[in-house]
């Protein structure tokens, strides 16, 4: 057993060169050819922008708000007007009452007639009505913005976690194949040791190296799997596409310490940058202005109204009788200043006080919001205190491990090592580096998370930049 081992010296002592240079120095993993450009966060999110049918949603719905506004407006400069037209025919009418060739049942003499009418209504004091509309479409743009504002956030998010997840995954599949590489290469050395008439390599201690075969090529299986499925989600995402070839970046690992961060001052910034806060503070804005305008139509409007209208039938005269009225042939032009109050005065009280109830659930939501903001940004800041406490305690691990790694190369070299314990070595070294990787995924989610909960998106791009987490 001891001789299989030793055969498998040189492809230890290589796999080990492998990872300290590749994994840790993080060289010759990415091998950027002349075409790949390294993909920044930044510009792909920049990119996916611009391929996704969300901006123009948002745009859309920026303007079916703005709508309102521009219906508050047009009571404001046009007044309400509308006009009606009609014509058919009617029966002729000579004479008049007291001297007519026609008798009132004659139907005869058919003959065309038209009519059309105009009338128009502007209101001229609203007592409050107009400034209140106009209030409460501008709050409701404003409440727009900010659910825009939000939907925005968590897109930026999904592209940051299928970013990052992809880069993982990259270096997950170079790392499976050089270790598949490399095990395939102690194969080889091993029955060509095994083959060896003067070798004392036993069958089943080839069958037992052998026997790896399906778990490396499970790990290779799944990862290359794994980073197929998250490219396909990638491409779909930010509508590019992204082979497998592309270049990402190493995991960028910004500095996270916890006491340059004012936790207090961290939960003011949210409470006054969270869309969701402000989405429902303008929401509020809007129902009381709603409510000013409930209250005012209690109170009577001033307003111009007028008219003309004229109408036409030929084969029909005026009639002279006071007492008969024959609209058929006329000309009317009119216009006067009212004064229009429903006295009704019960109906927009019972909607008033409706209204004020559901401006008091929503203040009281407000503060829950609050309360409920501050617990999730203390839950995202220790989540990013666990993955650094985490971070730290692995990569002590990892230098613990690769120590005794070490020391059982020399051992083996000198002849009196345990080939047991050296694989054993290798295998926690491997398996640490692995969860290193896992870690800082974690880390990046982590801190994506905080920076969506005090709705601020930028302030991660700036970290990744910075190469420090801060909160003005």
């Amino acid at each position: 057993m001891a001789i299989v081992y030793k055969a498998g010296m040189k492809f230890l002592s290589k796999l080990l060169i492998l990872i300290c240079f590749g994994l840790i120095a993080g060289t010759d993993i990415y091998s950027q050819s002349e075409n790949d450009q390294e993909l920044i966060l930044s510009e792909i999110i920049d990119q996916a922008l611009q391929n996704s049918p969300l901006i123009d949603k948002l745009k859309a719905q920026s303007r079916n708000a703005e709508i309102e506004l521009d219906k508050v407006d047009a009571v404001k400069i046009i007044p309400i007007l509308n006009t009606n037209l009609i014509s058919g025919v009617v029966p002729e009418a000579r004479g008049d009452q007291y001297s007519s060739p026609d008798k009132q049942t004659d139907l005869d003499g058919w003959g065309p007639f038209i009519q059309w009418e105009l009338n128009f209504f502007q209101p001229l004091f609203t007592l409050g009505r107009i400034p209140a509309a106009e209030k409460a479409a501008i709050s409701g743009m404003k409440l727009q913005d900010e659910l825009n504002n939000q939907e925005l956030l968590e897109f930026k998010n999904l592209v940051s976690q299928t970013y990052w997840t992809v880069a993982m995954l990259k270096q997950s599949v170079e790392l499976a194949a050089e270790l598949k590489s490399n095990y395939d290469s102690l194969l080889v050395e091993v029955e060509k040791e095994k083959n060896d008439p003067n070798s004392e390599i036993e069958e089943s201690d080839y069958l037992e190296i052998k026997s790896n075969a399906y778990m490396i090529e499970k790990l290779s299986i799944s990862a290359s799997t794994n980073l197929t499925t998250a490219l396909k989600a990638f491409n779909e995402i930010t509508g590019m596409h992204i082979s497998r070839s592309q270049v990402f970046p190493d995991i960028a690992m910004p500095v996270f310490e916890s006491e340059e961060i004012d936790l207090e001052n961290t939960f003011e910034f949210a409470l006054i940058n969270r869309n969701d806060l402000n989405a429902l503070k303008q929401g509020i804005q809007a129902l009381k202005h709603k409510n000013d305008l409930t209250a005012s139509e209690k109170l009577p409007m001033v307003y111009l109204a007028g008219g003309a209208r004229f109408g036409y039938a030929p084969n029909r005269e005026d009639q002279k009788n006071p007492f008969v009225y024959d609209d058929f042939n006329y000309i009317g032009l009119g216009a006067f200043v009212g004064v229009k109050w429903d006295i009704n005065l019960l109906t927009p009280t019972i909607y008033e006080k409706q209204e004020q109830a559901q401006i008091q659930i929503q203040e009281e939501n407000l503060q829950l919001l609050k309360s409920k903001v501050r617990i999730e940004v203390s839950d995202a800041y220790n989540k990013i205190i666990e993955n650094t406490s985490l971070l730290e305690a692995i990569k002590q691990s990892i230098n613990d491990s690769e120590t005794w790694l070490a020391l059982s190369l020399d051992n083996w070299e000198m002849g009196f090592g345990d080939a047991e314990k050296l694989i054993k070595a290798y295998n926690t070294y491997y398996q640490l580096k692995a969860q290193e990787l896992e870690l800082k995924l974690k880390f990046h989610q982590s801190l994506a998370s905080f920076a969506v909960k005090i709705s601020s998106f930028e302030k991660y791009l700036e970290w990744i930049n910075e190469g420090k987490v801060f909160v003005d």
